[in-house]
């Protein structure tokens, strides 16, 4: 997630994924943003003027910020809705689709109050949708409900559940051409391609009239229209039509989504004269990981907001960055979004060759899953003689977003249980047109809070699970390893760290037996890596130092969270 400070610098916090955090930005009054507020409510606390707890007073973007409670959709095996990796062929029973997608809708309300289709259910409405994945019958926040060998009278049966217990008017399914076929005779209310297809409505003619300029979808009253408070989010995996590893991660979820709602609110402070339905979109992405939507999204919104979707044949053939920027040059950009080779492929181009093209167009650069370190911000900078801010996302590149519109609707009550007040920076109740920080208080104990790393350092916090090239490693597999086959290794602790590069790689910090004198440490394991066969990718390849005791809790779990700290300060050689 990310902080914003008073010079419009994006400052990236990624939050480790342990139970009940919770953490706090503040959208003050004047449009600007600031926390975390670390100060939990007070159990006998009542006095807040500006308390919403047990109100039926309305949450705007003005007055929730950004509220992300991590967690709530992991299963003990840390795989998103509990719907796990090596059994995702496997579809759920509807009502437990039903209270995995509440507390879904529940977890992206909160962190993103603006993106309405997740606060349909947040505010009991009476539209929900359906965002289907790629090659499966339906996405419910990248669970697949039904299996494609499903009857038609089970899908109805289910769907009649889904309807009852959602309490929902009406089910919507925005879908693939491909896939009309299959869902048009199961009891769905309505289906919208996404791209035109007679007999159907489609997107395009949802986001727009006959002039190009955006129009409401829903006119009823109560509902709201596109340009306030609408987020459609396309989740695909690309070739296979499942979803991948990176999807079952809730926060990658949330940061899938992250520039629907949060960047748009910003960029009308660093484009001048902003407005939603002028911003110039460019997305720069290869080709299988929107998969079939990249055709379909150069229909939903209006050539002048959509700008032009570059792909390149697959994320191996090289591409020109002459043309890429020519094409910015061409169709003049404010805002780019792109996956990595995109960003790397930009950044690296020299000055002479940037210094060619007109790139004074782009504001804001969103590289979703890139890298991004000092000499990359000074580089763009150089480079894009306009930009004002850097947006940093992971976990993106399977999903394609929308945002329209940034007003002040109301985005729902607070959901129930839930105790929320706005106080001053000293915890006392806020006064009339005043600026302050939102607390929340969960209906149960939270275990610690983002920012306090003292504390949280005692708490189960770092990673278990470890991304190395794509690959997902678990820090106690390597762990085992050597510890079974080097006899010198009295105990380890493996945790992944980024290089200078950006790149996560695993290190490692040992505690000794016993070795000869001025050896190479990185050199003994290499050698017993390779002897046994071990997958490079599983190499401390960010290399190794030697401790006296690696950091454990009482029942031997170790703290990961100070392994960066221990090795930093350890010896590299005997």
């Amino acid at each position: 997630m990310g902080i914003r400070d008073s010079n419009l610098q994006l400052l990236t916090h990624t939050p480790s994924l342990c139970s009940k955090i919770l953490m706090i930005n503040v959208i003050e009054n004047d449009g600007t943003l600031r926390g975390p507020n670390l100060q939990p409510i007070a159990n006998n606390d009542d006095t807040a003027l500006n308390d919403f707890s047990c109100s039926n007073k309305y949450l705007t973007p003005r007055h929730l910020g950004v509220i992300y409670l991590d967690h709530l959709c992991y299963s003990n095996k840390g795989s998103f809705l509990s719907y796990e990796n090596e059994h995702r062929s496997n579809s759920i029973s509807p009502r437990e689709f039903v209270k995995y997608t509440k507390r879904f809708a529940h977890f992206i309300s909160e962190r993103h109050g603006n993106a309405r289709f997740a606060t349909v259910l947040l505010l009991n409405n009476t539209r929900f949708f359906f965002i289907p994945v790629v090659g499966t019958w339906f996405l419910g926040s990248s669970v697949s409900l039904f299996q494609p060998s499903s009857s038609r009278e089970t899908i109805e049966r289910q769907l009649m559940i889904l309807k009852e217990e959602l309490n929902l008017e009406e089910i919507v399914v925005i879908t693939e051409t491909f896939a009309i076929p299959k869902i048009s005779n199961i009891g769905v209310d309505r289906i919208i391609s996404l791209t035109p297809v007679p007999g159907y409505m489609s997107l395009q003619e949802i986001f727009m009239n006959d002039d190009n300029e955006v129009v409401e979808i829903f006119n009823r009253e109560g509902t709201t229209s596109l340009q306030s408070e609408i987020a459609v989010t396309f989740w695909t995996s690309g070739s296979t039509g499942e979803p991948k590893g990176v999807l079952y991660s809730a926060e990658n979820i949330l940061n899938s989504i992250h520039y629907c709602s949060y960047v748009p609110f910003q960029i009308r402070h660093v484009i001048k004269n902003y407005e939603p339905s002028s911003l110039r979109l460019m997305i720069l992405t290869n080709f299988f990981h929107p998969g079939g939507f990249t055709e379909g999204l150069r229909n939903i919104l209006p050539q002048k907001r959509t700008g032009i979707i570059l792909r390149s044949p697959n994320e191996y053939v090289d591409f020109s960055t002459t043309h890429l920027f020519n094409a910015i040059q061409t169709t003049k950009p404010n805002m780019i979004i792109c996956s990595p080779e995109f960003a790397v492929k930009m950044n690296g181009a020299s000055n002479d060759l940037s210094s060619q093209f007109d790139l004074s167009s782009v504001f804001v650069i969103y590289p979703i899953g890139g890298s991004i370190n000092t000499n990359y911000e000074k580089k763009a900078r150089n480079q894009f003689p306009s930009l004002k801010m850097i947006c940093k996302g992971y976990g993106s590149t399977e999903t394609l977003s929308i945002s329209l519109g940034i007003s002040d609707q109301h985005l729902g009550r607070l959901f129930p249980k839930y105790q929320l007040r706005i106080l001053n920076p000293n915890g006392e109740p806020l006064g009339p047109n005043s600026v302050g920080d939102i607390v929340v208080k969960p209906g149960y104990g939270m275990r610690r809070y983002i920012g306090d790393h003292e504390y949280n350092i005692t708490q189960d916090g770092s990673k278990d699970l470890v991304k190395v090239h794509n690959h997902h490693v678990y820090p106690q597999e390597i762990e085992s390893f050597i510890s079974s086959k080097c006899s010198f290794v009295k105990d380890i602790g493996v945790f992944g760290q980024k290089d200078k590069n950006g790149i996560e790689r695993l290190s490692g910090v040992i505690v000794l037996h016993h070795i000869e004198k001025g050896l190479s440490l990185q050199n003994v394991l290499e050698r017993t890596f390779e002897a046994y066969k071990f997958p490079r990718y599983k190499w401390l390849q960010g290399g190794v130092r030697v401790t006296s005791a690696i950091p454990r809790n009482a029942n031997g779990k170790i703290f990961r969270g100070r392994l960066p700290l221990l090795f930093n300060n350890a010896s590299e050689n005997v």
